[in-house]
């Protein structure tokens, strides 16, 4: 796991590579898998109210 993550790390971190991403409207943002998780878990939790807002409104 850790050489994978170094791996795209190395990847998103490339002159090249990041400036495809950007022009794309990626952000690059390299993350450890911890940090990721934690991340992941801060988007769920903003956007779970959105999502279940939706869901209930009539169509």
């Amino acid at each position: 796991m850790q050489e994978l993550n170094a791996d795209r790390r190395a990847t998103v971190l490339d002159p090249e590579a990041k400036y495809k991403l950007e022009t794309t409207g990626n952000v690059p943002n390299p993350m450890t898998p911890s940090e990721l998780l934690t991340f992941m878990q801060g988007e769920q939790r903003m956007w779970k109210p959105v999502v279940e807002a939706i869901a209930r409104s009539p169509s």
